[in-house]
Order: C-alpha cells, then sequence, then structure tokens
C-alpha cells in the first residue's frame, strides 16, 4: 500500500495542440491531462474550500426559498473543471469566465451541464462592468494581473468574494506571475 501511496506520477502525455495552448507553459491545468496529482489536488481543494463556505453561508439561511437560484461566477475559470463541483452546490447557477478562448471551448466540451456557461471575457475589462453575483470566486489569477488585488475588490457580490494566490511555490521567479500589484 505505502508504494502505491508514494508512488510517481506517470509522465505527461503528448498533448494535442488546444491542450498545448492551453497549457500555458504549465500555469494551466487540465485534470487527468498535465500536472501531478499534488497539482489536482491542490486546485481541487481550493474548490472544495469555496464550496464549504457557501454551504456553510446557506445552512445559516432560515428557509430554502432565500438561498436559490444562487449565483455565482468563477473568474479565470480555465477550462472549467472547478465550475463543474461549484454547480453541485444546490439552487446554484454557475458562469465561468476566462480569457482564454481555448480554455472556454474546452470547458464547454468537458465540464458543462445544467446550470453552467461559459464566457470568454478579459478579466480587465469585464470584472468592472460584470452584474452582481452572490459569490465571486477566483483561484490563482490575480497575480497575473497588474493591480490585481484592487481589481478584485472592484467587482460586485452580494455575499462573498474568494479568491486565492500561489503559495509554496518553487523556488525562482514565475514569469507568468506579476511580482508588484497584486
Amino acid at each position: 500500500i505505502a508504494q502505491t501511496l508514494f508512488r510517481k506520477d506517470p509522465p505527461m502525455q503528448r498533448l494535442t495542440p488546444i491542450e498545448e495552448v492551453i497549457y500555458n507553459e504549465g500555469e494551466r491545468l487540465i485534470p487527468g491531462v498535465t500536472h501531478d496529482r499534488r497539482e489536482f489536488v491542490r486546485h481541487r481543494s481550493s474548490y472544495e474550500f469555496f464550496c464549504r463556505v457557501i454551504e456553510a453561508d446557506l445552512a445559516l439561511k432560515e428557509t430554502p426559498e432565500e438561498r436559490v437560484p444562487l449565483e455565482i461566477i468563477d473568474l479565470g475559470c480555465g477550462v472549467g473543471h472547478g465550475c463543474r463541483r461549484l454547480v453541485r452546490i444546490r439552487g446554484a447557477r454557475v458562469t465561468g469566465v476566462d480569457v482564454s478562448p481555448e480554455c472556454i471551448e474546452y470547458a464547454r466540451r468537458h465540464y458543462s451541464g445544467p446550470g453552467v456557461i461559459y464566457r470568454c471575457e478579459d478579466l480587465e475589462a469585464f470584472i468592472p462592468r460584470m452584474p452582481e453575483y452572490d459569490y465571486v470566486v477566483s483561484r490563482g489569477v490575480f497575480e497575473h494581473i497588474p493591480g490585481g488585488l484592487a481589481l478584485a475588490f472592484s467587482g460586485r457580490w452580494s455575499r462573498r468574494l474568494m479568491f486565492d494566490v500561489p503559495y509554496d511555490e518553487p523556488p525562482g521567479p514565475n514569469p507568468h506571475h506579476l511580482l508588484t500589484g497584486i
């Protein structure tokens, strides 16, 4: 059993042309295709945390009518695996937004379903004009945008804004992350 638990992941498979664009030199995860299990767990755990907070908030509501519909937006949704998790919250409708048309195409093909829609938008232009959502979530996005923290706070939400940025990163600079302005 110990050998199974600590087994190394198999090498990454050859990527299709669209997956190569999405992968973006390792900046985007495609579940089951890129990255190792540990990185998938890091991604997945962020969405599990978001869901648990939302579900705990909903448990505090007095009547079920106060809970639905629940509008959630995932800013920088990538290929949409987090949106699929978020929409499992009872009464949730999820909008996934990403700047990459390839990610949105992949998300629509692999992570669509009732209650999930995807939009291709540049977040710097979209966030200041976006409608109000109950919850705004984002994983590993604002460190890529100049003034990302200010941009995050310029959105509109009625209940919570929840986002994370990288931590415990490998040593050395990441050319995709801004060093200031988060």
